[in-house]
């Protein structure tokens, strides 16, 4: 059964692989639209799960879904007052703080975030 503090960590963990996601692909739109990919990737091959969901079509969608819900588990456990406004729930932490939270040193560092424990716990 997945816990208040489960719900927390995995819900920050996936609000930092979708600002990761948005902003590669803003960067892909902005400044390599018909180039060639010359940007560097995290190494996602020791990190399979985090690099399955990356690479999927609709990763932003799926995330936003799971961010919302674990909103909801939070909110029954008394960890948060529940917030609907997804863009609420993913700017209420800073980018910067989450990451230094999980010893990413920015949110290029996704392969690091071991998903694995509550994703089982699930």
């Amino acid at each position: 059964m997945l816990r208040g503090e489960d719900a927390l960590e995995l819900q920050e963990k996936l609000i930092i692989i979708y600002k990761y996601l948005k902003q590669e692909r803003l960067m892909k739109k902005f400044y390599l639209d018909g180039l060639e990919n010359n940007l560097s990737s995290p190494d996602l091959d020791s990190n399979p799960l985090v690099k399955k969901l990356i690479q999927k079509e609709d990763a932003p969608e799926i995330l936003e879904e799971s961010i919302l819900a674990l909103e909801e588990i939070k909110a029954r456990f008394g960890f948060s007052e529940k917030v609907t406004d997804f863009e609420d729930i993913v700017n209420q932490e800073n980018l910067d703080y989450l990451c230094r939270r999980y010893g990413l040193k920015d949110c290029r560092e996704i392969e690091k975030l071991d998903l694995s424990n509550l994703i089982n716990t699930i």
